[in-house]
């Protein structure tokens, strides 16, 4: 028996409910919605295209590269508009939106999905903060870990690999630790210098002497661990949820943040 398709996906999933993410395009197909997406930034009616750009502290069309910059969010006019005592302006804003969220949501459904897997990298709430009617959210993971300060993490060096390198050195081999260089001292025998490797930055280029591969590695690997708790750390502030199609009021690309602004009966989420 077929499952009737529920507006905005249905919580308990089923046959008639699709859910999709951003990962989950093409790149033309990605290409088009930013696309569809701009040019229905640039239709907005004045209104509410102040109250966006206000939110999003960008304006339409604006590109600074993949989450570079994130300009000042003043959420008042948006929040105002989907409070349930909304002001004159609210309901305008709130109108214009609504009119103006109709193919861009059909678009989002047809292309994505009835729901929509967007991240938010939520930080420690105020005891003071107040209930939010709206949330901004990304359909970019990648920007949500950006945002919440999460850096490439660094590779561990291995007992094996400490080994290896140790008897390379001491065979009088130069040997590479990350993006350090070791090679054995030619004025004092038994002893190593230390070089920053040479890279796009600058040439190699002497640091200082060293007493030997392990005591560099261990040094790396103190550092290196030290780094990559500190990314778990922001990682895990980095939230996800399944957004139906129909809570998002409005979506756009504007600064290549792939933000959706979503509405929300959730209690002092705090800010994005």
């Amino acid at each position: 028996m077929k499952q009737p398709r529920v507006p905005g996906g249905s919580p308990r999933g089923g046959q008639w409910t699709k859910t999709g993410s951003l990962a989950g395009l093409t790149k033309a197909q990605r290409k088009s919605l930013v696309d569809k997406l701009d040019r229905a930034d640039a239709n907005l009616p004045e209104v509410a295209q102040r109250a966006i750009t206000d939110f999003v502290g960008h304006a339409p069309g604006a590109r600074m590269g993949d989450g570079d910059g994130f300009g000042i969010m003043v959420a008042n006019h948006i929040e105002d508009a989907y409070s349930d005592n909304p002001s004159n302006r609210g309901v305008v804003i709130r109108g214009q939106l609504e009119e103006a969220m109709k193919p861009v949501r059909e678009e989002l459904r047809k292309v994505i999905g009835d729901r929509i897997e967007a991240f938010r990298a939520q930080g420690e709430v105020a005891g003071n903060s107040p209930n939010r009617n709206t949330l901004s959210y990304t359909m970019d993971e990648g920007f949500a870990n950006y945002h919440a300060g999460v850096g490439k993490d660094l590779p561990i060096i291995s007992d094996a690999e400490i080994a290896m390198l140790d008897a390379q050195a001491k065979s009088g081999a130069t040997v590479e630790i990350y993006k350090h260089v070791l090679k054995p001292s030619p004025a004092f025998p038994g002893s190593y210098d230390l070089y920053r490797k040479a890279d796009e930055y600058g040439p190699e280029s002497y640091i200082t002497d060293s007493s030997g591969v392990r005591y560099q590695a261990d040094d790396h690997n103190e550092w290196a661990s030290r780094l990559n708790a500190e990314n778990a750390a922001r990682r895990a502030t980095v939230q996800s949820r399944s957004v139906p199609v129909e809570d998002i009021v409005w979506a756009t690309n504007r600064a290549g943040q792939w933000e959706l602004i979503v509405r929300t009966k959730s209690n002092r989420e705090g800010y994005f």
